[in-house]
């Protein structure tokens, strides 16, 4: 449901998945532009379908993926994150995010 509102808000939406096996669920589930977690080189994928950078985060895994997310993040952006595999995300990653100018929500 999450997808489909924000691709009828406007949204360019790009997924992410662990694994390519799991590439045609997250294709059915409404996402088109979908990147492999197991692929080598995750920013340039992602770049690739958003070449000024991204706006808005989802993050599930706010301590797996935080360097990816600053590596794709514009300055300003917010990352909405409700999930982490640590339990809690250490500060030191989330100040790390702000110095980038972007902002944290969770």
């Amino acid at each position: 449901m999450a997808i489909q509102l924000a691709r009828w808000g406007g949204a360019t939406v790009i997924g992410t998945v662990r694994h390519r096996a799991d590439l045609e669920h997250a294709h059915s589930r409404g996402v088109e532009q979908i990147v492999a977690l197991d692929g080598s080189d995750h920013a340039r994928e992602i770049r690739d379908h958003a070449p000024g950078g991204i706006d808005r985060i989802i993050e599930v895994a706010f301590s797996d993926n935080i360097d990816l997310d600053a590596a794709v993040a514009k300055n300003n952006t917010v990352i909405a994150a409700y999930g982490t595999g640590e339990g809690r995300p250490s500060p030191v990653l989330a100040d790390a995010v702000r110095q980038h100018h972007h902002s944290l929500a969770g």
